[in-house]
């Protein structure tokens, strides 16, 4: 047998360490948003309730919010929508997003942050949609990193011709 020569091995182990990827949320941002059918939400005040996470997900560049952030979007049925959002881990916020050309526009009015810290309920109650069109929601921490579950509702709070609406409860945007 020969010696090993200069820059040669005889006992190399080598190890790998293969780390997970990071979880990401597939709604993180509004091209991915959710889609919330309507026949989900149809029988107000009743809601069929959409649970959701935000871990994985960032702070997407279209929000207005600087916490983690998940999106779905619906077709609005009527000209009033209701969107529900409580949390058990962040400061909840919603916000109501409607496309133009390629970019999302924060509605005037349609953020909704007024209880803060853990566990708090958020409802936005907006009224001013076009029936047809689609909306996107941005729901999330209304800031830091903390990420978690939540309990969303979007659902349509009239039919389309009623000369107006009157919230169950909540902030009434018209």
């Amino acid at each position: 047998a020969s010696s090993p020569g200069a820059g040669e091995l005889t006992n190399a182990s080598l190890s790998q360490t293969i780390e997970a990827a990071c979880p990401s949320a597939s709604n993180d941002d509004p091209n991915g948003a959710t889609l919330v059918p309507y026949s989900v939400n149809s029988a107000y005040p009743n809601c069929q309730v959409i649970n959701g996470t935000t871990v994985g997900a960032s702070n997407s560049s279209a929000s207005a919010a600087t916490g983690s952030d998940v999106w779905y979007r619906f077709t609005a049925q009527s000209s009033a929508v209701s969107i529900q959002l409580t949390s058990s881990s962040f400061d909840d916020n919603i916000e109501l997003y409607q496309k133009v050309g390629s970019n999302y526009v924060l509605m005037a009015g349609g953020t909704e942050n007024v209880s803060s810290g853990a566990s708090d309920f958020e409802r936005l109650n907006y009224a001013g949609l076009t029936p047809g069109t689609v909306y996107y929601v941005s729901v999330g921490a209304a800031s830091g990193s903390t990420t978690g579950t939540f309990q969303l509702c979007i659902q349509t709070l009239r039919a389309s011709g009623c000369a107006y609406s009157i919230p169950e409860i909540g902030r009434a945007h018209v």
